[in-house]
């Protein structure tokens, strides 16, 4: 009786869309810090960029204070 008796309470997604596919390598990368690192030749953070599409990762050690025209 209770199953009957229930309301659905979410809403249809609708037709659902595929996402876009990147055609080029570093069309869309991500940028990760790690920080709090013990000091290793006066570097104690790692910056690295990876490319979504071909899983390629670059890897650069920093120093504290490192600046933006540094990490770019």
């Amino acid at each position: 009786m209770c199953q009957r008796s229930k309301y659905e309470t979410l809403t249809p997604l609708g037709i659902l869309q595929p996402l876009p596919f990147r055609n080029h390598a570093w069309q869309h990368v991500t940028m990760y810090f790690i920080e709090g690192l013990p000091n290793s030749w006066g570097k104690e953070v790692i910056f690295f960029v990876v490319d979504i599409l071909s899983k390629t990762a670059h890897f650069m050690a920093l120093c504290h204070p490192y600046t933006i025209k540094e990490v770019a």
